[in-house]
């Protein structure tokens, strides 16, 4: 459905000038369900998000809004609840699957996979990336504990936490 816009696809991405004028609109790939999008280099977004029956798919779009690339991923069937991007155009999407289970992966700057990380029991909510080039990865598990991770870039797990839910 075109929203209205008489653009048919995925989520819309548009952007706009300091004052709130459209300087285009696009519609990305996909029939997503949920999606995140992100800055990445200095003149580009990326678009993510789940296609309906699983996968991840990202679209990068230039500041002029011209596709440069899409790319679908395995991701399960869940949601895609962060992205972000890095100062050198690799890009880090993390979300959890319908399984409970936590995903994070780091595509490269032309969106090739670079690794994968699945955190089993744990969904994963949200992603940040710290200072000293930590991501940080937030999420829950079924049995009431929330969590924290510390990963670098390269994939490898620095730290574990957990705390009890809220109940």
């Amino acid at each position: 459905d075109s929203g209205g816009t008489g653009i048919e696809g995925g989520p819309l991405a548009v952007a706009v000038d300091n004052d709130g004028k459209q300087l285009w609109l696009k519609s990305t790939a996909g029939d997503m369900g949920t999606f995140s999008l992100a800055r990445v280099e200095k003149d580009a977004i990326v678009v993510a998000g789940i296609k309906k029956g699983g996968g991840l798919v990202a679209t990068k779009l230039s500041q002029k809004g011209d596709t440069m690339w899409v790319k679908t991923y395995a991701f399960g069937s869940g949601t895609v609840r962060a992205t972000v991007g890095l100062a050198d155009g690799d890009v880090i999407f993390a979300g959890g699957s319908t399984k409970n289970s936590g995903i994070v992966m780091r595509t490269d700057v032309n969106g090739f996979e670079m690794w994968t990380n699945s955190f089993v029991g744990h969904s994963v909510t949200g992603l940040a990336l710290l200072q000293d080039q930590t991501l940080v990865v937030g999420g829950w598990s079924p049995d009431g504990f929330h969590g924290l991770r510390g990963i670098t870039l390269d994939g490898t797990e620095r730290w574990a936490k957990t705390y009890p839910g809220s109940g």
